[in-house]
């Protein structure tokens, strides 16, 4: 009985003569390093302050090299003054942070609007990006330009418009556009054509260059080497692709591309390699003036 009455007057005691700590809470602001490039820097400074709280912080962050970067934050606060000698009900904080990291730079877009004219798309992110588009303005017309030949593609379930200035493939199911090439070469696209697996698309333009395209992505397989000419025209006015064939032959493992150009010309090339250049193999000159359209039947 003496020993619980001893512990009962320890622990009145020790209630009796301690006294309570008040306890601030005030976090500091978290910051996320958004930095894209070398020497990219950030500087925030700000107040902050509670119910019964007050202070400041800063933050910094720079990029020194290459997806490397360092960031520093100090955080300041504290409660009452110390100026009066009968406050006892004062304190105050600081926390300091250095950190060493890696990024990556995130190219995340916001937002985008679309203007016409000019006819310009902006996306907005941590930056403006302007891109301009030659889409026509009448969602009736396949193109501002005119379509020069148009293709079906049985395996893909897709037709293939050709337009000057790009080559579109849209869905034959709903007639919605599904790919747009643009910039396959410097001048005006003329005329094209598939080859027997309708994966390849053979495209002439006005200057008279040949190459294929994958279809799906408009990556550029092949070029085809254009004859040398020795006497050069001033005038370059007919060589214009105006016409494409492509015959290929499984058992002999021969493809040929045919092209018929308005210098009057009928050439043929080896797509037989898988080489990013195909060879001339023939050329025939039986026309005085331009060859419009070929034809071609296997014997």
């Amino acid at each position: 009985m003496s020993r619980k009455l001893f512990l009962l007057t320890v622990l009145a005691l020790v209630c009796l003569l301690s006294s309570c700590t008040h306890y601030y809470y005030a976090p500091n602001t978290l910051h996320a390093p958004f930095l894209q490039k070398q020497h990219d820097t950030q500087v925030n400074v700000g107040i902050v302050g509670g119910d019964e709280f007050s202070g400041w912080e800063a933050n910094a962050l720079y990029s020194p090299v290459k997806y490397a970067a360092v960031m520093l934050n100090h955080f300041q606060v504290r409660h009452g003054s110390r100026s009066f000698e009968d406050n006892e009900d004062w304190g105050e904080g600081r926390l300091t942070e250095f950190a060493v990291g890696a990024y990556l730079p995130a190219n995340e877009i916001n937002c985008f609007s679309v203007t016409w004219p000019p006819k310009r798309i902006i996306a907005g992110g941590r930056r403006l990006v302007f891109y301009d588009y030659d889409e026509p303005t009448d969602h009736h017309l396949a193109d501002d330009q005119a379509c020069l030949c148009v293709l079906y593609n049985s395996i893909f379930y897709t037709f293939i418009t050709a337009h000057p200035k790009c080559i579109k493939v849209w869905d034959a199911s709903n007639g919605e556009l599904i790919s747009v090439f643009r910039d396959l070469t410097a001048k005006e696209i003329t005329c094209i054509c598939l080859d027997d697996r309708k994966r390849k698309l053979f495209v002439g333009d006005q200057k008279g260059r040949l190459f294929s395209i994958n279809i799906k992505n408009g990556a550029k397989m092949k070029k085809f080497k254009k004859s040398k000419k020795k006497n050069k025209r001033k005038r370059t006015d007919k060589d214009d692709i105006s016409s494409l064939y492509f015959w290929g032959d499984e058992e002999a493992k021969k493809n040929i591309l045919i092209a018929a150009s308005w210098d009057g010309r009928v050439r043929l090339y080896d797509d037989s390699t898988s080489e990013q250049e195909g060879a001339k193999r023939y050329s025939m000159k039986k026309h005085k003036d331009s060859v419009n359209f070929i034809d071609f039947k296997p014997s």
